[in-house]
């Protein structure tokens, strides 16, 4: 309950800093590529080939925690330098 509040909080303060740039509901045309269109077929195939193939949906939530992993790792060594934790 306590982490659900917390993770309430720091969303609305993030939404309180965004809150003056415009909402985005599609993706712009690039040289008359459209990206949006294009992201959205390579989500549902991805997804159709998960359900089929369903040991690829394990690997890619594996790989999103690595890549959370990472980021939280990168974000530390940003603000505390050589004060974080595993840097050497």
């Amino acid at each position: 309950m306590i982490v659900q509040l917390i993770i309430a909080v720091f969303t609305s303060i993030l939404a309180a800093i965004f809150a003056w740039l415009p909402s985005v509901t599609t993706l712009p045309t690039i040289g008359g590529y459209n990206i949006d269109t294009a992201l959205a077929q390579g989500v549902g195939m991805f997804y159709t080939y998960a359900g089929v193939v369903w040991p690829v949906s394990d690997v890619f939530l594996g790989f999103l925690f690595l890549i959370g992993y990472y980021t939280l790792k990168m974000v530390l060594k940003f603000f505390l330098g050589h004060r974080a934790p595993g840097s050497h």
